[in-house]
């Protein structure tokens, strides 16, 4: 079959028409959220209603046929993204109002037609390679009627097609792993969506983070996959002008309305009409992007923007002539649209494990965890003899095997449901590759030879030895196989859980209740005679319950311990048989079969319940609504350029690369390692007073260049940057403090944004943060109303950044404020990585413009770019060309200098063309066909050893005036101050914190809903022996404390700490703020829940109710849920892989639970030993010690001793009886300073990985 041959075969046609189509949307407030109506949303605006309705999309029309390639443009926040979304049915929120009419082919139906769409996001597994995921993808999209052979060749096209040959076999990567570069992974996306070759397809910012050269080629693909009948729609920012008019048809669009739709060729006839003509040797896109564009730089500019927007679209709707379109008899729906539900199992199994084997620290926690439980279980409960001691350790051992073990599988599950996975299936849900059924069966059979059954045995044949329960082989299976279907079911419910909400914060409180309830039933910590009537029936719907009566059935039945007093027929032996401990548990005996087939169905009916929320509970994505301002009072009146007062001209900094080697070394679990080349020998000079850019294609290393040079490449354990060669400032290598001071790095992620502030909110924060301190409130709000005038961020001021379920601001006004954050503290060098990737050509020029302002104050800036508009081309006064492998193709002057050294090789750049477009297109290889990357790559060497050539031949050039060290070091900046910085931080985060109810509603649901189970299960307490030793039970279930600490920190931390280290790493401010701030939010709602936790566990279920004991446990409570969230910080600092830490985290809470004191009296002494570092010793002896302080307690005759005495008459005896008898002021110090320590402790190591990070990769 000749090339290419598969994607070009002929589809359906579909013709979509777009009749008056309007969007509007009511957004929620933070407490319309959690269902409570508020008058916030009316207090922004004088006439309420407008700010509680909002049009995004205002009576649209346009036809798109069959066979054509329509480009939507316009700025930041015009429409393009929710045009797109609506046409697609991609929204859904219970909060939009959609009117008017999308028909495809005469019928509203899209799922009738074959379709697919390209998010904006790119949605990846990062343990795959880019083939490895197209190939996965074409054998779950591709009907049955394909064979492999073709889906194989299908791929290959692809890959091809989309210039992705180079970088097939690399993975994808992640922020820890480096894989694909942004452009591939962009590439990647639109490949998976190619693959089901669809009749529609819609695209969302395809070319965002593709070079010019890679983004004319995708266009090209697309333009000839819709002259096979295909309908293409796409949104698009800047398109370069020979792309533009492969374009069949334009909708130009401004906040929301049309102001042009029709054939490319006539749009720029009709707007010369109207008196707009394109100027020559002007993209006609940047053009229209330009006229359709709000300028809200200056009150003057958004009057005019604002009076021409309003005529053009004026004209537009008076102009416009759409046909009614008659409606037509629905198709029937599409059959083999995709792969069969056998081949879809297979592949997605497939697909899980392999993810899962590469996951290595994922992996390797899950193993550790069962080896670490597996051993501290046995050490807890080692080799219990058969004293009626023993016997009641081997009751605690069997619970602990049955239960913990499984809360940890069923924690880590559901972290890592929500993480990644859920995000993908969600994808390939809508997009109709997966089916709930296929993904749920699949991830359960690929993990039985990775966790499900590997992790189980390790943890039974360690644990069950060591403790020394029966040695029959039949006793252990039955023990194994327990394991097995508690690990299998807690899999099961994290499913479940994930399914109702993919919020990490929300679905961990549900799992967490959930495994309350099962612990609560299963009858070991109270008894089950003493239940109250209306919670003893959940016994049977426990899983929990069902797996500890089969593993105690399996201990007793038959079993007799060493009674002192003779055999089994002796009255006073009772309590050494089994049928009497069974039978105070409520378990009868040979209870097997009946309990393990019951917890294997509990398994079924967890993942047929998550199936249909899965397929029944759509993900809404919210609308976040504007905020108030910070503070009401005017700011001081700016002008576009900088306000009342001329800036001050700075010492300029120039910045040499002096052959600059940069590779990795990658490692793994098998101890085989592999390098790869980032860049190879690098020379620039980099000028201040100019705007120095690195072009290149994507993969050339343009973004690991600026990382190196501001010291944000981080070594791992398992990766290992090493260089040669230097970066000198004005040369001299500043240290990393003086670095930090004198430069502003720009990222390419934008994910150090708290989603719930408002753009000026944030803003305001972070000028307080960087700028001087001598500045006055007024100064400061005067430099952030600039820096939002200047970078066209008005009309967003005041609305929330957003996040994945709470749509913001846009993706380029996100970028937008990246940007305006480093410019705020006006630094003498500029690093901006991609700061115009995903804005429109209009933002685009405007920030450029802004960088020139800046550069001409006496200014270095660098940027690495990737489409740069022509007219903008002239800015640049130093060029760094890349090619890919990270070669430099050119270094020096920009301008005319660049394109006559291209020309003096040969290549001279062709009039009315973009010479940025020119120069890339040199470099860049063309994968397409052999033939061309044949011709191309040799272009690109030949060009890559004449540069060298000259490069030897030239002599050093003199760089006049540099700075001494002194004059250097005097540029040092030093972090804002402790007491500067946190009345700053304690703002930022009490507004943050208030507007993410989910957050609060989880830190307050974990504690208090653990405590209403509690007392539900345990109300009322009596005063006689089975009181007594339901106390012990009550107590000891307030160590699940512990975990709730864990996942309170889980929920917030990771978030919190990566901000933090963005903040740290432009030096401003240190670990003490941070830690301390996130300290005094955590503790005041650690504090309330201690308290009203007491109150449950006190007052309601009748514990002991004084003063005394009232408060000490509420002090118990709030040391215990501080502690877990410290071993939390601790580990989640120490490790960025956030499932490994939660394993780890959860691994080490259980073993503070096991050495407690309640579980165990077994314990070898070197444990004991160590139980002085677990604070649960200290809190549970001192609600022991105040919770039976006084009490006395009956017993009926059946439960007397031989003189006529209950077993525990007061609550002293029974402490004397366990030993439970301490010092309670000492174990109350002793409490609070364990406290003290394990957040100092966690601070020490924040701070410690912080001084590693900064240790400077190779720098020489």
């Amino acid at each position: 079959m000749r090339p290419q041959a598969v994607l070009n075969n002929e589809v359906e046609t579909v013709d979509i028409s777009v009749r008056n189509l309007t969007v509007t949307i009511t957004p929620p407030s933070a407490l319309g959220v959690l269902g409570i109506r508020t008058k916030l949303n009316h207090d922004n605006g004088p006439k309420g209603r407008s700010q509680v309705e909002k049009k995004i999309l205002d009576d649209i029309s346009l036809n798109i046929w069959s066979g054509s390639l329509m480009a939507i443009i316009g700025g930041s926040g015009s429409g393009k993204t929710s045009l797109l979304n609506v046409m697609a049915n991609r929204m859904n929120s219970p909060n939009l109002h959609i009117n008017g009419s999308v028909i495809f082919n005469g019928h509203r139906n899209i799922h009738k037609i074959r379709h697919a769409y390209v998010l904006q996001q790119d949605i990846l597994l990062p343990s795959l390679t880019c083939r490895e995921t197209l190939i996965y993808s074409a054998d779950l999209r591709l009907p049955s009627s394909t064979t492999t052979e073709e889906r194989r060749r299908l791929v290959e096209e692809v890959i091809l097609e989309l210039g992705l040959k180079d970088c097939a076999d690399t993975i994808v990567g992640d922020n820890e792993h480096k894989g694909l570069s942004g452009g591939e992974k962009r590439r990647l996306s639109i490949g998976i969506q190619l693959l089901s070759n669809p009749s529609v397809l819609f695209l969302d910012e395809p070319t965002t983070g593709l070079d010019a050269y890679s983004a004319q080629l995708l266009i090209k693909t697309l333009q000839k996959l819709s002259r096979r009948g295909r309908t293409l729609i796409t949104s698009v920012h800047q398109p370069r002008s020979d792309i533009f008019f492969l374009f069949d048809s334009v909708t130009l669009l401004s906040q929301g309305q049309p102001l042009y739709s029709g054939k490319v060729k006539e749009s720029v006839t009709y707007f010369s009409r109207l008196g707009y003509t394109v100027p020559e040797h002007m993209n006609p896109a940047d053009y229209l992007i330009d006229i359709a564009a709000y300028d809200t730089r200056s009150p003057k500019l958004e009057e005019e923007s604002g009076n021409r927007i309003r005529a053009l679209v004026a004209v537009w709707r008076k102009k416009q002539t759409f046909e009614s379109v008659p409606f037509a008899v629905e198709p029937p729906s599409l059959t083999d649209q995709r792969a069969p539900i056998w081949r879809e199992i297979i592949v997605l199994t497939t697909r899980t494990f392999k993810i899962t084997y590469r996951d290595t620290l994922g992996l390797v926690a899950g193993i550790l965890e069962a080896i670490f439980m597996g051993i501290m279980c046995g050490l807890v409960f080692y080799n219990l003899d058969n004293s009626l001691l023993g016997i009641r350790s081997v009751m605690g051992a069997l619970y602990t095997a049955n239960a913990m073990q499984g809360y940890l599988i069923l924690m880590y599950e559901t972290y890592r449901l929500c993480a990644i996975d859920m995000k993908v299936f969600d994808r390939e849900l809508k997009d109709g590759m997966v089916g709930v059924a296929g993904f749920l069966l699949s991830r359960r059979l690929a993990r039985l030879a990775t966790e499900d059954v590997i992790c189980p045995m390790l943890f039974a044949a360690i644990s069950y030895y060591m403790i020394g329960l029966r040695t029959s082989a039949h006793n252990f299976f039955i023990y194994f196989l327990n394991v097995l279907l508690q690990h299998w079911v807690s899999a099961c419910a994290a499913t479940m859980c994930a399914a109702i909400s993919r919020d990490y914060a929300q679905s961990s409180l549900i799992a967490n209740m959930v495994y309350t309830v099962q612990t609560m039933a299963c009858g070991y910590f109270n008894q089950a005679i003493t239940m109250p009537v209306y919670v003893r029936w959940l016994k049977w719907i426990a899983y929990v319950y069902y797996g500890f009566g089969a593993l105690a059935s399996n201990q007793f039945t038959g079993y007799f311990g060493d009674c002192p007093y003779g055999g089994e027929s002796n009255p006073e032996c009772i309590q050494y048989t089994g049928s009497y401990q069974l039978s105070s548990l409520g378990f009868p005996q040979h209870w097997i079969t009946v309990p393990l087939v019951a917890t294997f169905c509990f398994a079924v009916a967890s993942y047929f319940i998550a199936g249909l929320v899965l397929t029944y509970k759509p993900i809404d994505v919210s609308v976040a609504t504007q905020k108030r301002k910070l503070d009401d009072s005017k700011p001081a009146p700016v002008g576009i350029d900088g306000g009342s007062e001329p800036r001050e001209k700075h010492r300029p900094v120039s910045i040499d690369i002096n052959d600059l080697k940069l590779g990795i070394e990658k490692r793994n679990i098998y101890f085989t390692t592999r390098r790869i080349d980032i860049l190879r020998g690098i020379t620039a000079h980099f000028e201040p007073g100019k705007i120095n850019a690195i072009l290149g294609p994507s993969g050339s290393g343009k973004s690991s260049l600026l990382n190196y040079i501001a010291l944000r490449l981080h070594s791992s354990a398992f990766s290992h940057y090493y260089s040669s060669g230097s970066v000198l400032f004005d040369g001299q290598n500043p240290s990393p403090s003086v670095l930090k001071s004198i430069c502003s790095y720009v990222t390419q992620d934008d994910d150090s944004l708290l989603p719930a502030l408002t753009v000026r909110e944030t803003l305001q924060f972070a000028a307080e943060l960087r700028l001087p301190p001598h500045l006055s409130k007024d100064q400061v709000r005067a430099r952030v109303e600039e820096v939002i005038l200047k970078m066209g961020l008005k009309d967003c001021a005041d609305t929330p950044i957003g996040s994945e379920l709470v749509k913001g601001i846009s993706g380029g006004e996100k970028r937008r404020v990246s940007v305006s954050i480093q410019l705020l503290n006006e630094p003498k060098v500029l690093l901006l990585d991609e700061p115009t990737s995903g804005l429109d050509s209009f933002t685009a020029a405007s920030i450029l413009m802004v960088l020139k302002g800046l550069a001409e104050e006496g200014r270095t800036i660098v940027c690495t770019i990737h489409q740069p508009r022509s007219d903008l081309f002239s800015f640049f006064g130093n060029i760094l060309l890349l090619a890919k492998g990270g070669r430099a193709a050119y270094t020096g002057p920009g301008k005319e200098d660049v394109l006559k050294y291209f020309a003096d090789c040969g290549y001279t750049c062709p009039p009315l063309t973009n010479p940025a477009d020119h120069i890339l297109d040199l470099v860049s290889v063309n994968l397409q066909d052999q033939l061309s990357e044949e011709l191309t790559r040799r272009r690109v060497n030949n060009l890559l050893e004449q540069f060298e050539e000259k490069s030897r031949s030239e002599k050093p050039i003199s760089r006049g005036e540099i700075l001494l060290p002194a004059e250097l070091g005097s540029l040092r900046r030093d972090p804002a101050s402790f007491f500067r910085t946190m009345p700053i931080l304690m703002r930022r985060g009490y507004l943050n914190m208030i507007r993410r109810p989910t957050i609060i509603g989880a830190r307050f649901g974990q504690v208090v809903g653990f405590g209403a189970i509690l007392a539900l299960f345990y109300s009322p307490l009596k005063d006689d022996y089975y009181g007594a030793v339901d106390r012990l039970g009550i107590i000891q279930q307030c160590s699940a404390l512990y975990f709730i600490g864990m996942l309170n920190n889980i929920a917030v931390y990771p978030d919190e700490r990566d901000i933090f280290y963005r903040e740290h790493d432009d030096g401003v401010y240190g670990v003490l703020p941070f830690l301390t701030s996130y300290s005094l939010f955590e503790m005041p709602l650690e504090m309330i829940n201690g308290l009203l936790f007491a109150a449950f566990v006190v007052i309601v279920t009748g514990l002991n109710r004084t003063v005394e004991n009232f408060f000490f446990t509420a002090l118990a409570a709030f040391v215990v849920v501080n502690c877990g969230e410290s071993i939390g910080i601790a580990f989640n600092t120490i490790f960025k892989h956030s499932g490994f830490a939660a394993t780890m985290t959860s691994v080490v809470l259980s073993i503070g639970t096991l050495m407690n004191g309640l579980f165990s009296m077994h314990m070898p002494g070197f444990l004991r030993g160590m139980n002085y570092l677990n604070p649960l010793k200290y809190t549970t002896s001192v609600i022991v010690n105040y919770g039976f302080a006084g009490l006395t307690f009956g017993c009926d005759d059946s439960l007397r001793l031989a003189n006529g005495e209950c077993p525990f008459p007061t609550g002293e005896a029974l402490l004397k009886s366990y030993g439970y008898v301490v010092n309670r002021g000492a174990y109350v110090g002793a409490m609070l300073a364990s406290m003290v320590i394990y957040r100092l402790l966690a601070s020490a190591l924040l701070k410690m990985v912080r001084l590693q990070l900064r240790i400077r990769v190779g720098r020489k």
